[in-house]
């Protein structure tokens, strides 16, 4: 039975880590390019919140492209190219460490602009511009930012520095709003999806001197993969929440794919 059970896991952990990377890589690279196409559009182009999601973007789509990829092959088809390259496998040893910790800088430059922004000191909103950048990486600091800046939110009905022009005004307070409802809800999904995989790690680490049976070797390859599955999924998130999210992403990105139809 316990043999049986095993053959099943193992048969499970084939075909999660064959097909659900592949939907990711998928559905996740469209979803980027539909990221690309809406922070590109003349509403958000000078946004500096924007401009970081868009960096974090073309990052999330190069993490997906390469180590989705590389990944898949890995699991799948070990006897290509990428355990005969000496210069591939270092390449991959470095992209997949340093690729989504740039998506991951450019989503807490995005919460530091934001809580920039809202601050009530002239010098600091000054700094939230989009040729201004403090490359700081750690998720303690993206939440910080957020956090601060819902409490300003709340306790705050404006800014100072307001725009002359009521209608521009506006246009202005409904992108901040959208932009920083993308944000919490981008930074609360991947803290998540990340956590998830950190847990399984120190998990892992902690039991690394226990002596374990057949069973509980493949349960926790089982959850190794799912965890690592679910990490994947921190990079072709983004345009799913967005849509889900935000008024104004879904207009104007409908409105974009409208003007490049026509």
């Amino acid at each position: 039975m316990a043999d049986k059970n095993i053959e099943i896991l193992n048969e499970i952990i084939n075909q999660i880590t064959l097909y659900v990377p592949l939907l990711i890589i998928i559905s996740g690279t469209i979803g980027s390019l539909c990221n690309v196409i809406t922070f590109t559009s003349r509403q958000l182009r000078f946004s500096s919140c924007a401009f970081y999601f868009l960096c974090s973007t073309i990052f999330d789509l190069l993490y997906l492209l390469f180590g989705g990829i590389t990944r898949l092959m890995i699991d799948h088809f070990s006897n290509m190219l990428l355990n005969r390259s000496v210069l591939l496998c270092k390449c991959r040893t470095y992209l997949v460490v340093v690729l989504p910790s740039l998506s991951t800088i450019f989503i807490m430059l995005a919460s530091m602009d934001r809580c920039l922004s809202t601050s009530t000191s002239r010098k600091w909103r000054n700094l939230s511009r989009i040729n201004i950048a403090c490359p700081f990486i750690t998720y303690t600091i993206m939440l910080i930012c957020t956090m601060t800046t819902l409490i300003r939110i709340r306790t705050s009905r404006y800014r100072m520095g307001f725009l002359d022009n009521r209608r521009r005004k506006s246009i202005h307070r409904n992108i901040d709003r959208n932009l920083i409802t993308l944000l919490f809800v981008q930074v609360g999904v991947g803290i998540l999806l990340t956590f998830l995989r950190c847990g399984f790690l120190v998990y892992s680490i902690s039991t690394i001197n226990i002596k374990k049976n057949i069973y509980r070797i493949t349960m926790e390859a089982f959850f190794d993969k799912i965890s690592l599955v679910i990490y994947y999924m921190n990079f072709a998130k983004s345009f799913p929440v967005n849509t889900l999210t935000s008024p104004l992403f879904r207009r104007v990105f409908r409105q974009r794919i409208i003007n490049l139809i026509r």
